[in-house]
């Protein structure tokens, strides 16, 4: 479920601890979190797009002690219309529009403040797309061409009764994914335009998954792995190649990213989740030579992106 699984990662604690149980539900501002924990270590700080977890109204403008640490804050609390959708601007509480499909709209936004944050400051920054969360036929008209659903492959736990509407659906989710996979190929570049990628860290995931269709039912909210399971790929320096087995959950990103960072995770995250990073921390690892002439990107220390 979308709240309760934010809050397990921003928090690195579990619903029973942080409260968060159901959707729409606040999440204490008191609590340490990620955004803090990596502000306080001297990073610069970003979320854009998606919040869900102000619990105080799904357009309402949320004031900065309530943004869990993060200072630059592109976002709205919840919105299913991903075209032309509402957010607020950090400190302005009039409303704004993302011009056009919001996920490239809030792309180019975080590439815009990469461009001109502190190039001395490491940086610790959230884009939370929307999408592919239904509604499923919102992608751009380009991607939705793509796919045809009457040629589309189910799950063969898709009840025949259900199979027109999921295919249907699934040619939605397709473009969404599509049109998400060109916006994260974006940043990417950018990243390598700026000569941040062999300093950052960049993490790829999600807060649930999608039925469509599978066991006759849709959405998410329900104990089987169409629901269950995200991705999480994460790219850094020093990180091997390869697949982890270990039962990784959100509950850990905190932890993890906190370890890799050398920042310090509060003690209420630690004892509810692991670090699945490797040890000792990257920012103890010379991964260069300290450059004689002031670099762009200033002095190495590992950025994280999720």
């Amino acid at each position: 479920m979308c709240c309760p699984v934010r809050a397990c990662l921003l928090s690195g604690l579990y619903p029973d601890r942080h409260g968060v149980v159901l959707n729409d539900t606040p999440l204490d501002p008191e609590l340490p979190t990620l955004g803090k924990a990596f502000a306080a270590a001297g990073y610069a700080t970003a979320w854009v797009g998606k919040w869900h977890v102000d619990g105080n109204g799904r357009t309402s403008y949320i004031p900065r002690e309530r943004r869990q640490g993060f200072r630059h804050f592109a976002a709205l609390e919840c919105s299913n219309d991903y075209n032309n959708s509402r957010y607020y601007l950090n400190d302005d509480p009039t409303p704004r529009t993302w011009d056009g499909y919001d996920a490239q709209a809030q792309t180019d936004h975080l590439c815009a403040w990469l461009d001109q944050r502190d190039a001395t400051q490491p940086f610790c920054a959230f884009l939370s797309w929307g999408p592919p969360h239904s509604p499923y036929h919102t992608a751009p008209e380009a991607d939705r061409a793509r796919y045809v659903a009457e040629y589309l492959a189910l799950h063969p736990n898709v009840p025949t009764a259900n199979a027109d509407q999921a295919r249907s659906s699934l040619a939605g989710y397709y473009a969404h994914c599509t049109a998400l996979d060109r916006c994260f190929g974006q940043l990417l570049d950018h990243l390598d335009t700026l000569g941040l990628s062999d300093t950052t860290i960049v993490v790829f995931t999600s807060d649930h998954g999608d039925f469509l269709g599978s066991h006759g039912m849709w959405d998410k909210q329900g104990p089987w792995e169409e629901s269950l399971r995200v991705p999480f790929l994460i790219r850094g320096p020093m990180l091997p190649a390869g697949r982890n087995a270990s039962l990784l959950s959100t509950v850990d990103h905190f932890q993890t990213l906190a370890a890799l960072c050398g920042v310090e995770a509060p003690p209420e995250a630690a004892t509810s989740a692991p670090s699945f990073a490797p040890a000792p921390p990257l920012q103890t690892t010379p991964l260069c030579a300290p450059p004689t002439t002031p670099s762009a990107t200033g002095p190495f220390r590992p950025r994280a992106m999720a």
